[in-house]
C-alpha cells in the first residue's frame, strides 16, 4: 500500500516536471502560463479595462491594462506566450509608443506624475526605468528622440517638455509657451510633428520637433471634422483618434484633418502604409481597407475585439469571450468571401458598427436620411464604455444642446426626476438622449465631476458625501460613484476629497 502511494507521488511529481519543462520550451513562464485552444492562446489574467497592445521593435507585444490591482504589464512571444509579468499598485493614465520605446503615465499623487519607460528591443518585462515628474500631467506625448510633452494639470495653458526622461530618476520640466487657451490632449507623428489641440474644440497648433524642443507654433484652425488626439499617431498622416474614428493629416494644408471614414471603431493599427485593420464591438470579424475606404478582406474572429498591434512580423489580436482573453495572429484567421462593394462599404458598417446602445438596429430609424445614429460631441467626452458624457460644472441645457451634432428639436433632456427639461444647469444623474421619429436612438448618462448630489452645482454639501463615502458612513451608486473620482484614476479615495476641496475653493 506504501509502495503504491509512493508511486503515485513520484508520477504526480514527473507529471508537473514535464509541464514546467513544457511550459519553458514554448517560452511561457509558471506565473503566466497560457495554453493554446481552438480560439487562439489563452492568456491566464483577468479581464481588464484600457487595454492596449503594443509591437515590440522585432517580434512580440507587450499587453498593458488596468486592473483591480493596478497596472498590469505581460510581455507575450510572438505566438502570444506569457513569458514575463510585471505589476504597478497604480492605474495607469496613459501610454504612447515610438518606434524604440514605451512609455507609460501613472499618477502619482495630485502634484506629482511619473513614467515608466521600457526599451521595446528589450527581451524583458522586468527590465524599466522609472522617472518621477515634478509636475501632475494631464496629457503627455513623446517625440521620436524621447522628450516628454506634458499639460500640467493644473495650469492647462503651459505647454511642458521634460527631456532625456529614461536616464534620470526625477525630472524638471523646461516650459516652452503658454498659450491664451487652456490646452487639452498633445499626439505626436513618426515624422516629428507635435500637435496640440485647445479646450475650445477650434484652434490646433503645431510644431516640429525634429530639431529638438519647438519654441514656435503654427496656429491652425480646425475644421467640423475634429480629432480627439491620442499620444501618437498610426503614421505620419494617419491617426485613430480617442473616440474611435480615422483621420488623415494634412499638417500643411487646410483642413488639417478629414476623416477617413464616418464609422467609429473600437482598435486600429495600420498593416501597411495603404492599408488599415479595423475592429467594431458589434461584428464577429475584422476588416482591411484601402485609405479610399474600400474594403479589401474581411477575417473571422471568436470574440469581441479588444485590442491590436502589428510589429514587423504579423498582427497580433487580443478576443475576449466569456470573460477570458485570447490571443490570435492575423496570418492564423481565415478571411470571408462576403465583402461589401465599395460603394456601400462606409454605409453598412456606419450603421452595424456604430451601435453602441441596446436597441436594434436593425429597427432604428433610417440614418440614410441625413439623421445621426447616435450622439456625438465635438466640445464633451463622451464615455462609450459606460454611455456617459462628462460636463464641468454650471453647464446649462443650452450649451450642451449646442454642442451636439444633432437637430435641437430631436434632443431630449431630463432632470433626476425623469423630468423633460429645457433650461437650466445640467447635474450627475440628468439624461441626454436623440429621439428621432418618437423613438429614442441614443442616451448618455451626464457626469458632472464633484456635482455628487446631482444639483448642477459643486459646494459643500458634496464633499461631505464623498466623505462619508470614504468612512463608510454614506453607500453611493454607480453614477455618483463616477462623480466622485476627480482624478479619473477609477479609484475612490482622499485624493480625490482634495481635488474636489480644491475645486470648491478654486471658484470662490
Amino acid at each position: 500500500m506504501k509502495k503504491s502511494v509512493r508511486t503515485k507521488k513520484y508520477y504526480l511529481l514527473l507529471i508537473v516536471a514535464l509541464l514546467s519543462v513544457a511550459s519553458l520550451l514554448c517560452g511561457a513562464t509558471l506565473i503566466g502560463i497560457s495554453m493554446t485552444t481552438p480560439m487562439g492562446t489563452k492568456l491566464n489574467i483577468s479581464v481588464g479595462s484600457s487595454t492596449q497592445l503594443v509591437p515590440k521593435k522585432d517580434e512580440g507585444y507587450f499587453l498593458i491594462q488596468n486592473q483591480d490591482q493596478g497596472t498590469y504589464i505581460g510581455l507575450l512571444s510572438q505566438q502570444g506566450y506569457i513569458l514575463q509579468e510585471q505589476t504597478f499598485d497604480t492605474n495607469y493614465q496613459e501610454i504612447c509608443y515610438s518606434e524604440d520605446y514605451l512609455y507609460i503615465l501613472m499618477p502619482e499623487s495630485q502634484s506629482k506624475s511619473s513614467i515608466i519607460t521600457y526599451n521595446l528591443s528589450d527581451t524583458t518585462a522586468a527590465n524599466y526605468h522609472i522617472t518621477e515628474l515634478s509636475t501632475a500631467l494631464y496629457s503627455f506625448t513623446a517625440s521620436q528622440d524621447g522628450t516628454i510633452y506634458g499639460v500640467n494639470y493644473w495650469d492647462r495653458y503651459n505647454l511642458l517638455a521634460y527631456t532625456n526622461v529614461a536616464e534620470k530618476n526625477s525630472a524638471q520640466p523646461i516650459s516652452l509657451n503658454s498659450f491664451e487657451t487652456s490646452l487639452d490632449k498633445l499626439c505626436t507623428s513618426p515624422d516629428n510633428i507635435l500637435y496640440i489641440s485647445c479646450k475650445n474644440m477650434t484652434d490646433i497648433y503645431t510644431a516640429s520637433t525634429a530639431q529638438g524642443l519647438p519654441y514656435q507654433f503654427t496656429l491652425n484652425q480646425a475644421g467640423k471634422n475634429m480629432p480627439s488626439f491620442s499620444p501618437h499617431t498610426l503614421t505620419d498622416n494617419i491617426l485613430f483618434d480617442l473616440n474611435g474614428y480615422l483621420y488623415q493629416m494634412h499638417p500643411n494644408e487646410s483642413p488639417l484633418f478629414t476623416q477617413l471614414s464616418p464609422t467609429r471603431y473600437s482598435n486600429a493599427s495600420v498593416l501597411t502604409g495603404t492599408k488599415i485593420l479595423v475592429s467594431s464591438e458589434s461584428t464577429d470579424y475584422l476588416e482591411e481597407f484601402d485609405l479610399n475606404g474600400a474594403s479589401q478582406n474581411r477575417y473571422q474572429i471568436t470574440g469581441e475585439c479588444i485590442a491590436l498591434a502589428t510589429n514587423t512580423k504579423d498582427t497580433g489580436i487580443l478576443l475576449k469571450q466569456d470573460e477570458s482573453i485570447y490571443f490570435v495572429t492575423l496570418s492564423e484567421l481565415s478571411s470571408t468571401e462576403d465583402l461589401p462593394d465599395a460603394s456601400e462599404s462606409n454605409s453598412t458598417s456606419s450603421t452595424t458598427n456604430e451601435s453602441d446602445h441596446e436597441s436594434d438596429p436593425s429597427s432604428d430609424p433610417d440614418t440614410s436620411s441625413g439623421y445621426p445614429h447616435q450622439l456625438e460631441s465635438d466640445t464633451f467626452f463622451i464615455d462609450r464604455s459606460n454611455n456617459t458624457i462628462l460636463l464641468p460644472p454650471t453647464t446649462t441645457f443650452a450649451v450642451l444642446r449646442d454642442s451636439l451634432n444633432s437637430t435641437k428639436d430631436t434632443i431630449i433632456m431630463k432632470n433626476l426626476s425623469g423630468t423633460t427639461i429645457n433650461s437650466g444647469n445640467l447635474g450627475t444623474g440628468y439624461t441626454v438622449a436623440l429621439q428621432i421619429e418618437g423613438s429614442i436612438i441614443d442616451e448618455l448618462t451626464i457626469i458632472v465631476k464633484g456635482d455628487i448630489n446631482g444639483t448642477g452645482t459643486v459646494n459643500s454639501r458634496d464633499v461631505q458625501l464623498l466623505y462619508d463615502q470614504l468612512n463608510g458612513a454614506e453607500t453611493l451608486s454607480d453614477i455618483p460613484l463616477l462623480a466622485c473620482d476627480m482624478n479619473n484614476d477609477e479609484l475612490i479615495d482622499t485624493g480625490d476629497l482634495l481635488l474636489l476641496k480644491q475645486q470648491i475653493a478654486s471658484a470662490q
